[in-house]
């Protein structure tokens, strides 16, 4: 059975959104923001979710969707897109298997705003170059992939005619 090109393309360029984290200033704002949960057995009362949680259920996401990305068959057509997803999300969870989940830790332990900025900081000088060439690779090769196999896509604000 062939793999469709919409499931090639949502594996690679469309779950990349969920590799934001590094993009601004580091702060990812699931970090800034928790999530609430709901209480055990409580259907009406609802928790802050501690930032090790949030980080440990993106990673999942992050490597469950890394796993998926590896097991398409790479073809001509999508070589290079795949090899740039791949490359990223490698990339990407290192960081957030390491260095996010220290800044979660300052969240969850309640360090001065200060030291979580530094670190946020810190994160975005370290590695945001790389993820920026890797992340734009691959939107590039995923807007060429999309056009090359009708796939629809918006591709957000249109700030000028020739992009």
């Amino acid at each position: 059975m062939t793999t469709p090109p919409e499931r090639y393309f949502d594996l690679a360029v469309l779950n990349a959104n969920m590799l934001n984290g590094i993009s601004n200033d580091g702060t990812m704002p699931e970090l800034t923001y928790p999530s609430a949960k709901m209480v055990d057995g409580n259907k009406d009362k609802t928790v802050v979710m501690k930032r090790k949680e949030m980080m440990d259920q993106k990673i999942l996401f992050l490597e469950q969707n890394f796993e998926k990305l590896q097991d398409l068959k790479e073809t001509p057509q999508t070589k290079e897109m795949l090899q740039t997803a791949i490359a990223l999300n490698k990339y990407v969870i290192a960081i957030y298997k390491n260095e996010y989940q220290q800044l979660a830790k300052l969240y969850d332990d309640g360090a001065p705003a200060t030291q979580i900025k530094a670190m946020a900081q810190s994160i975005h000088d370290n590695y945001y170059t790389t993820y920026e060439t890797l992340f734009n690779k691959l939107i590039s090769t995923g807007k060429a992939y999309a056009a090359q196999n009708n796939i629809e896509v918006n591709w957000g604000i249109q700030t000028s005619p020739s992009k």
